[in-house]
């Protein structure tokens, strides 16, 4: 069945974690596993088709990204590690979810900073049908990358969604009393906030959420390379809010626009001189560029906790989310560059297209074309909707359903 690499043919040590010697096994995965252990390189000469369960994509530790394919034989599943070669199959989708594949090569790799077992690498592969989904048999991936120190997955395509179980969507916290005496406004903290040690809480409504920017790189060690800005609001006025690294998968998906929020142990910083602000839908609510608010898991941890609305206060005088609603026969008399809301049904919904981004060639923009009506013109809306950090929303749009989203025209 196999035929072994000369240079490995003797004297390779075995992995720490060997299966028991005899074991049976209807496996093709396992069987190879098993032999992998005595011999770290492998010829397969009578190769089984194995069905693509999952294809889950990582930062490297030196350039480029990896891969972990899981497997499934029929009879067991297994996940391996992709060899570098064969990457270009991913790009192209040629390996993908639900296609089997043959596997003609492979080798065992030691991990000598764990206290494991190693892992196999897939060296050499030939795509082959599509299989489709083998009913209800569930995923076992494992928690985290195979390969190097990275703690998370990334989505296949993009960067910026959230994937996977560390994008937690927390519930209802416990709330505690709010001493609104010591609350300081958000138009004092900017005039004090960067002469003061100990800053104090902050009651604030979220005005506006951005999508997630990820900012790994192969040489930096961050384990959640993660920042999201938010645009907070009290009575005095509007500021930037950042969230950093591992506090991103902790909340970004928890905090909502129009969430009331109790901030205690937040640090303040001026803020970045470049960048674009989102418009307020409330005109009434003045920007306040100099500071934002930064939330990092240290120095110091913040306190993050969401105000139900009916522990909130009308004394309080948080402004409202408001919306900038259009019609479809007021749209074409729009300038350009406006900004606005639409809600509609839904009539038309493209497949997933791939834009490459000029500064990574693994890394992609993710959209698709959208019509919706509103019953106000005959015309549709045309929409081409990127994936903004939603992919619970962007991937399961479909017909009949009324959709609402903030554009730019």
């Amino acid at each position: 069945m196999y035929e072994p690499l000369s240079e490995f043919d003797a004297g390779s040590p075995a992995p720490s974690s060997s299966p028991p010697a005899g074991q049976a096994s209807g496996s093709w995965l396992q069987q190879t596993r098993e032999e992998l252990a005595l011999r770290p390189r492998l010829v397969v000469r009578e190769p089984v088709p194995v069905t693509v369960l999952a294809v889950q994509r990582y930062l490297g530790e030196s350039s480029g990204y990896c891969y972990d394919v899981t497997l499934w034989d029929g009879a067991e599943q297994d996940t391996w590690l992709l060899a570098p070669e064969l990457c270009p199959l991913v790009h192209g989708n040629l390996l993908r979810c639900g296609r089997s594949v043959t596997i003609r090569r492979c080798s065992y790799r030691y991990l000598e900073k764990r206290l494991a077992a190693g892992l196999v690498c897939v060296d050499e592969l030939e795509p082959g049908q599509e299989q489709g989904s083998p009913g209800e048999l569930p995923l076992r991936a494992p928690a985290g990358p195979l390969s190097g120190d990275r703690k998370h997955y990334l989505p296949l395509w993009n960067n910026e969604d959230p994937y996977g179980d560390i994008w937690r969507r927390g519930g209802p916290g416990q709330e505690p009393s709010v001493d609104v005496t010591k609350v300081c406004s958000l138009l004092k903290l900017e005039m004090t906030g960067l002469s003061k040690i100990t800053l104090p809480p902050l009651i604030v409504r979220v005005m506006h959420k951005s999508r997630l920017r990820y900012f790994g790189k192969a040489e930096k060690k961050t384990d959640y390379p993660y920042q999201a800005y938010f645009e907070v609001a009290d009575h005095s006025g509007m500021m930037s809010l950042v969230l950093w690294n591992s506090l991103c998968p902790e909340w970004y998906n928890t905090l909502q626009v129009g969430n009331v929020v109790l901030l205690q142990q937040y640090a303040v910083k001026k803020s970045y001189v470049c960048r674009t602000h989102p418009t307020s839908g409330n005109a009434q609510v003045k920007r306040l560029p100099s500071l934002e608010i930064c939330l990092n898991p240290r120095d110091p941890p913040p306190k993050i906790i969401i105000l139900s609305e009916s522990k909130v206060k009308p004394e309080w005088n948080l402004p409202a989310v408001k919306y900038q609603f259009v019609t479809r026969s007021e749209f074409g008399d729009l300038p350009h560059n406006t900004i606005c809301d639409v809600i509609g049904l839904v009539i038309y919904v493209g497949r997933c297209e791939r834009l490459r981004r000029r500064d990574d060639w693994e890394d992609f923009w993710i959209y698709r074309w959208v019509q919706m009506i509103d019953g106000t013109s005959e015309q549709p809306f045309l929409l081409e909707i990127f994936a903004t950090s939603q992919p619970d929303i962007f991937e399961h749009i479909i017909p009949s359903m009324y959709t609402g989203c903030l554009i730019s025209y």
